[in-house]
């Protein structure tokens, strides 16, 4: 089972609105200086709430939060990610997801249906598909200015599973790695790319290998990007 012990995003907003206790406050801004995860998600809603909602177009990642949040107020799951937290929403937060959901509804209507989970490094069990039947291994191609970079990618069509591999990947001062998950329609998934020590590993399952047509990462300002805006910093092909 994939876990995590991360600050659940409606307590983020809370804590950017103001909208939590002091002691609260003081756990959350301790538990953000260690924790990058949060860190990435705490941008992403400072740079969300920054924005002139009538001309903002959220990330696929952003679409995929807000309507987790709307079905979980109506009992239902949209993506499953655990997170470890006090359960319930504080009205401000309601009121905030609310608020962006309805401001991008004519943008809502196209947001793509996938679902899949994800563990990232330590989170990953010993155990994955690398020695499963049928799992394929495809070496990541870097690109010239990023030519230390080096991993694997391997994907598991009978299971719809894809573990990313890749190290080399240099310290980035206010930038991110971001992956760009490109499917046979152009249709497009990106996620943050969690580094360590200068390698990222995360575990894709429930996603629709057999539509892939290339992966790649770009570097990208802190907290990603909706579009690439980076250079390209490796390629894996599929078709």
């Amino acid at each position: 089972m994939m876990k995590s012990k991360h600050i659940p995003e409606e307590q983020l907003v809370d804590y950017l609105l103001g909208n939590i206790g002091e002691w609260d406050a003081k756990q959350i801004k301790a538990h953000l200086n260690h924790c990058k995860k949060c860190q990435y998600l705490l941008s992403d809603w400072q740079f969300l709430l920054s924005q002139d909602h009538k001309k903002f177009q959220p990330s696929q990642s952003m679409k995929d939060r807000i309507q987790h949040s709307i079905n979980q107020m109506e009992g239902k799951s949209f993506k499953r990610r655990t997170v470890i937290g006090k359960p319930g929403l504080l009205f401000a937060t309601i009121a905030c997801v609310f608020l962006i959901f309805y401001s991008v509804h004519s943008y809502y209507q196209d947001i793509n249906t996938r679902n899949y989970e994800i563990a990232e490094n330590d989170e990953i069990p010993p155990e994955t598909i690398q020695s499963a039947p049928h799992t394929q291994q495809i070496k990541v191609t870097p690109v010239s200015e990023f030519n230390q970079i080096n991993g694997y990618v391997w994907v598991n069509r009978n299971r719809n599973e894809m573990l990313l591999e890749v190290d080399g990947l240099e310290e980035l001062i206010n930038q991110d790695y971001q992956l760009w998950i490109i499917y046979t329609d152009n249709s497009v998934d990106h996620e943050i790319l969690p580094t360590q020590n200068g390698m990222t590993r995360m575990l894709f399952r429930d996603i629709d290998v057999d539509e892939f047509k290339k992966l790649k990462a770009s570097v990208e300002p802190r907290g990603g990007s909706i579009e690439q805006t980076g250079p390209d910093t490796f390629i894996v092909e599929f078709q």
